[in-house]
C-alpha cells in the first residue's frame, strides 16, 4: 500500500508540474491598465499581429492577485466586418413589348415592398446595352429611376465577364419597367429583384512600405509587388486604375506564404487569395478570406492590348478587438507568442448577447519580452513537457499493473 500511495503521490506532483507551466512559454507581454468594470475591450495593435498565430489561438490575459496567483481572464475576439443583408422579393414579368429598336420588360411587384436591386439574365453571351428603369403604380404614369445605365456581357476563350446587377435608391412601386435598344431581339431567361442593406464595417487602412509596379512583356502582363513591412490581417484590396477608356482584364492576387533559400538563392512561394476582373464598369475592391499576410501580388493580364495606368494601391483589413470580463483586481497583462498553445475555451463565448453594448477600452503598454527561466543543466529531464507526460503514463500504467494483481490476490 505504500508503494501505491507513493505512486498516487508522484502522479499528482506531475500533474500540478504540468499545469503550474501553461503560462512560461509565451514571448511577449504588454500591460493592462484602465481595468475598472467586469467588462472591457481592447484594440489589437498592428505591429501585435506579426507576433502570434495567424488564427490568433496565442494571445492571453493574465493577471496576478494580491495573494501572488496567476489568474486567467476570458475573452473572445470580435471583428467588426461589413455585413449585408439580403432579401429576394416575388415578382412576376407580365409583358414584354417592342416599339421600334426599343425592347420593354415590365415586372409586377407583388408585395409592393421596397427594392433596390435588380438582377438580370439574358440569353444572349455577348451585349453592351444601356437601360432605364422606371416606376409606375398603374402602369399609366411612369417615373424615371434611372437612365443610361450600362449592363454589359462578353465571353470569348480569354474572358467571361457579365456585369447585369441594376443597382439604384430604395423604391417602392407596383410595377417596374426596363427599356433598352438593341438591333436583335434580347430574350430575357429571368431576373432577382432583392432589397439589399448594407451595414458599414469598421476597416484599418495599412500604410504600404513599398508599392512596385513592372510589365512583365514577353507574358503581356503587369504586375503589382505590394510590401506592407508587417504581417497583419487582410481582406480587402483596391487598386486604382487611371485610365477613361473602357477596359476588362483578367486579375490574379496573391500573398506571399513561404520562403527558403537555396544554393542558388532565396526561392519565394505565393498562395492564390482571390481572382476576378478589374473594369471600367466596376471600380471596385477586391474582397478576400482574412488572411494574415506581409507581400502581396496583383498580376493583371493585359492580352492584346496596352498596359493599364495604374494609381494608387489601398491595402485593408478589419479591425479586431478583444471582449474580455474581469471578475478579480490584479494587475492584468496581455501576453502572446507561442506555437504551441491550444485555442483557449471560454465560457462567455456562448453568451455574447450579455455583454454591454458600450465597453470601455484598456490601454495597452509597449511590447516587452518575457524571460524565458533557462534550463537547469542538471535536470534537463523535467523541464521537458513531453518527457513529462511519458514518466506520468509510465507511471500510471504501473500502478494500473500492481492493482490488477492485488485485485486477483484478494
Amino acid at each position: 500500500m505504500r508503494i501505491k500511495a507513493s505512486l498516487f503521490f508522484v502522479c499528482f506532483h506531475l500533474v500540478a508540474m504540468l499545469a503550474n507551466g501553461q503560462h512560461d512559454r509565451y514571448q511577449f507581454k504588454r500591460s493592462l491598465s484602465g481595468v475598472s468594470e467586469d467588462w472591457h475591450r481592447i484594440d489589437l495593435p498592428n505591429d501585435l499581429f506579426g507576433r502570434v498565430k495567424n488564427d490568433m489561438s496565442d494571445i492571453r490575459i493574465v493577471g496576478i492577485n494580491a495573494s501572488g496567483d496567476t489568474i486567467e481572464t476570458p475573452y473572445f475576439i470580435e471583428h467588426k466586418g461589413e455585413q449585408t443583408v439580403e432579401k429576394n422579393v416575388n415578382f412576376q414579368i407580365i409583358n414584354e413589348s417592342r416599339k421600334g429598336s426599343k425592347y420593354f420588360f415590365t415586372f409586377e411587384i407583388n408585395s409592393r415592398e421596397t427594392i433596390n436591386e435588380m438582377e438580370l439574365d439574358f440569353k444572349k453571351e455577348n451585349f453592351d446595352w444601356r437601360i432605364v428603369l422606371e416606376g409606375s403604380q398603374d402602369q399609366k404614369e411612369w417615373f424615371t429611376i434611372i437612365e443610361d445605365y450600362r449592363i454589359l456581357s462578353i465571353k470569348n476563350l480569354q474572358m467571361d465577364y457579365h456585369f447585369t446587377k441594376v443597382n439604384f435608391a430604395p423604391s417602392s412601386y407596383g410595377f417596374y419597367r426596363i427599356q433598352l435598344e438593341s438591333k436583335e431581339k434580347p430574350e430575357l431567361n429571368g431576373a432577382f429583384v432583392k432589397m439589399k442593406e448594407t451595414r458599414e464595417g469598421s476597416f484599418r487602412t495599412y500604410n504600404l512600405k513599398s508599392s512596385t509596379i513592372h510589365e512583365v512583356e514577353n507574358e503581356q502582363a503587369t504586375q503589382i509587388d505590394i510590401d506592407l513591412g508587417l504581417k497583419v490581417p487582410t481582406n480587402n484590396l483596391f487598386v486604382e486604375i487611371l485610365n477613361q477608356f473602357d477596359y476588362y482584364r483578367p486579375v490574379i492576387i496573391q500573398y506571399l506564404s513561404d520562403s527558403f533559400e537555396t544554393e542558388k538563392g532565396w526561392k519565394y512561394s505565393y498562395t492564390s487569395l482571390a481572382s476576378g476582373t478589374v473594369s471600367s464598369l466596376e471600380k471596385t475592391p477586391f474582397f478576400f478570406h482574412t488572411t494574415m499576410l506581409r507581400k502581396i501580388r496583383v498580376r493583371i493580364e493585359n492580352q492584346d492590348n496596352e498596359a493599364l495606368s495604374i494609381g494608387k494601391c489601398v491595402v485593408s483589413g478589419y479591425n479586431y478587438e478583444l471582449i474580455a470580463r474581469f471578475l478579480e483586481e490584479a494587475d492584468y497583462f496581455l501576453i502572446y507568442g507561442n506555437p504551441n498553445a491550444r485555442k483557449p475555451n471560454y465560457d462567455i463565448q456562448h453568451f455574447k448577447d450579455n455583454v454591454p453594448a458600450e465597453l470601455t477600452q484598456l490601454n495597452l503598454g509597449n511590447e516587452t519580452p518575457i524571460v524565458q527561466k533557462e534550463l537547469d543543466a542538471r535536470s534537463p529531464l523535467f523541464e521537458n513537457k513531453i518527457w513529462l507526460w511519458a514518466i506520468l503514463l509510465i507511471l500510471i500504467a504501473f500502478l494500473g499493473y500492481y492493482s490488477i494483481r492485488m485485485l486477483k490476490k484478494a
